[in-house]
Parts: C-alpha cells; structure tokens; sequence
C-alpha cells in the first residue's frame, strides 16, 4: 500500500515540478528583460514568452548586446524546462498515471473519512459467522 502511495506522490510531484519550472522559466525571462532591457512588463512577458515558445517573431525593441546574450541563456534553459514537462505530461498521459493519480487520490481521501467500518474478507462459513456478530453487536 505504501508502494502505491509513493507512486502516486510521484507522478503528483513532477506534473507540479513541470509547472513550477515553467512558471519560474517566464518569471526570470520576464524579470530578466526588464532589467537589463529597462522594458515594461507587457514587452517582457511577451518577449519571454516567443522565446520559450521558439515562435520566433523579431524582437519587440532593439536589444542590447547584454540581452541577446541573456536570450540565449534564456533558449537554453526554457528548451530543457518544456521539454522536461513535455515528457512528464506525456508519460503521465500515456501511463494512465494521471487517472491514477486523481482516482487514487479519491479513493485515499474517502478511505481517511470512514470511521466505524469493518471490512470482511471472504464470505464462507466464518465469514458468515463474523458478519452476524458484527451485525447483531452494532
């Protein structure tokens, strides 16, 4: 039980990891080009976002020599960021892991919520035996 647990922690871990690196990806684009640029946000974002995205439309302004070296450094490290959350969206998908992840998830959660159950396994002669005691003790 422990082993499925982890499992699921797992895939729950790098589906947020991938986000997280992403969101992070275009935060220090976003943050990088107003600093070094001196552009607003809206400009930045945008720029940050063709590049990570490789969609290669021509720069919003002029760069300076400082930022075509930051994009660079920026096509670097984005390529790796969506390609790691590429992979783990797709391996989620294709593993049926995110099923398991949500429906697993449910199940634990329901699970932590019962209280006063017994749960009988098997119904044969003791079975039977159990289940009215149990019955005629409630």
């Amino acid at each position: 039980m422990a082993q499925r647990r982890s499992g699921i922690l797992e895939s729950g871990t790098k589906l947020r990891a991938s986000v997280i690196l992403i969101l992070t990806v275009i935060s220090i684009g976003t943050l990088g080009y107003s600093l070094i640029e001196g552009w607003s946000f809206f400009d930045s974002l945008y720029m940050t976002v063709i590049t990570i995205t490789t969609i290669g439309f021509e720069e919003v302004h002029k760069m300076s020599e400082a930022g075509r070296t930051f994009t660079v450094v920026l096509i670097v490290f984005s390529v790796g960021a969506v390609f790691y959350a590429l992979n783990s969206a797709a391996r989620a998908i294709l593993e049926g892991e995110l099923a398991d992840v949500f429906g697993k998830r449910r199940l634990w959660n329901m699970i932590k919520k019962m209280n006063g159950h017994y749960i009988i396994c098997g119904h044969g002669r003791m079975g039977r035996i159990i289940s009215r005691e149990v019955v005629d003790r409630a």
